[in-house]
């Protein structure tokens, strides 16, 4: 990788990549930083300018092979901290390199030789992109594919829950049942 176009970074490019690296929104990235989207939009560009990159999320995967292959994470300046308490380490044998991770799937981090690529990002149920708005967000606004992909959690709690009600409903009806008699002998 060509050092000189890296040392260009200034720190706030390299945070801006770092959440963009992390599947952040241009308007998710503003509100963690504490900035415009339009400036994170401008420190985006001039990263892509910088390191030659076609879009964004190809610049943070340059930018997080280049800090991967110096051995550091480093957290954005952000409140949003998607670093684990230990620091990244350089593979070891086996593991996949930044040779190898030239062809990820940015969408779901799997290498083309179906190999699970590993971000080292915390998670929480804050970062679950529920299918519902939240206090983060007013609007539900995740991709139909996501959307799709919570049909089948969502019927399986549903269904969970109908057969609750239907167990706690059979078993209010044998109680009812068998004190039905001494209710009658008292009345």
């Amino acid at each position: 990788m060509d050092e000189d176009r890296f040392a260009q970074l200034t720190d706030a490019h390299r945070d801006c990549l770092r959440l963009v690296h992390a599947h952040l929104q241009i308007k998710q990235i503003a509100v963690e930083l504490g900035i415009a989207p339009s400036t994170v939009n401008a420190r985006l560009e001039k990263a892509r300018r910088i390191l030659g990159a076609t879009s964004s999320r190809d610049a943070a995967r340059l930018f997080a092979l280049y800090e991967q292959s110096l051995g550091i994470w480093i957290p954005p300046t952000g409140s949003w901290n998607p670093i684990p308490d230990h620091p990244a380490s350089p593979p070891e044998s086996g593991e996949d390199t930044a040779d190898d991770l030239q062809h990820v799937d940015e969408a779901d981090g799997v290498a083309s030789s179906g190999a699970v690529i590993g971000h080292r990002i915390s998670w929480s149920l804050s970062s679950i992109r529920w299918p519902f708005p939240t206090a983060g967000r007013k609007t539900n606004d995740i991709a139909p594919m996501m959307r799709l992909a919570w049909v089948p959690p969502v019927a399986a709690i549903s269904l969970l829950i109908l057969v609750v009600v239907a167990l706690l409903s059979v078993a209010v009806q044998d109680l009812l049942a068998t004190i039905e008699p001494s209710l009658a002998r008292l009345l």
